[in-house]
């Protein structure tokens, strides 16, 4: 998983230092992804609390005394047996509860914990799920396997069903893409390509991103093709692009 904005750890030893001070045993995963990304932000950021609330992780604590978002300034977690690691939204708190491994949610607003998975290997499981929330834009999206997928919310369980089958079938589906576009005359007469192949073609639609509708219907565009560099094209689909319509060129 991808970070932004690490911060050399300046040294190794303040793990431990924190250990021996709060008598507590910071997982291995945990102290693994400190040593490599401390303070750093992950690009995958969406997680879910047991209540199923979407909540947005902001950044991971740094080890270094100096550093702003530090686990230093959180003293009373400690005390409290809890090992903080990252700052969620709204400067709620991530913690790993040192008497069962579980991660919590510490809202700082009402003092009280709300579970999100059993251990911290699970909930950076979930962050590799690679969803990432655009703010300006108010959309969810993954990407994956050279697709780009973007939701309204974080994809539930018969949508991840979809994404994973599209993703799966989606190098097979090309040709059956390919010669949907040039069967419309307007699309062959619109880029001036009445002699391109099926191949050729496939390799100037380039990257597809896809806007997931529902669990067995969504569009697909076409935004960085290079037919020309002007223009996207678009369609919507079912299934697995069982059916195909509404071809549309913008631009």
């Amino acid at each position: 998983m991808e970070y932004k904005y690490v911060k050399e750890l300046e040294d190794v030893n303040n793990i431990k230092e924190i250990e021996e001070k709060y008598k507590v045993q910071i997982p291995q995963t945990l102290k693994d992804i400190i040593i490599k990304n401390n303070g750093g932000r992950p690009i995958a950021n969406i997680f879910l609390t047991n209540n199923k609330k979407e909540k947005m992780i902001k950044t991971l604590l740094s080890y270094n005394k100096e550093d702003k978002e530090n686990v230093y300034i959180f003293t009373e977690l400690f005390v409290k047996g809890y090992i903080p690691f990252a700052i969620a939204e709204f400067g709620d708190v991530i913690c790993v509860n040192s008497i069962n491994d579980r991660v919590e949610l510490y809202n700082h607003e009402t003092d009280k914990m709300e579970s999100i998975c059993e251990n911290v290997s699970t909930f950076f499981d979930i962050l590799k799920s690679d969803v990432i929330y655009d703010e300006q834009n108010n959309i969810y999206s993954i990407l994956t396997n050279n697709i780009i997928f973007n939701l309204d919310a974080i994809p539930n369980f018969e949508e991840k069903q979809y994404i994973d089958k599209i993703i799966q079938e989606y190098n097979c589906q090309k040709h059956k893409i390919a010669n949907f576009l040039l069967q419309s005359n307007n699309f062959k007469g619109f880029f001036r390509c009445n002699n391109i192949s099926t191949e050729e073609l496939i390799n100037k639609l380039n990257i597809p991103t896809i806007r997931i509708i529902n669990e067995n219907y969504a569009t697909v565009s076409y935004c960085n093709q290079t037919l020309d560099t002007a223009h996207i094209i678009s369609f919507e689909f079912t299934g697995v692009f069982e059916k195909m319509a509404y071809l549309n060129i913008d631009g």
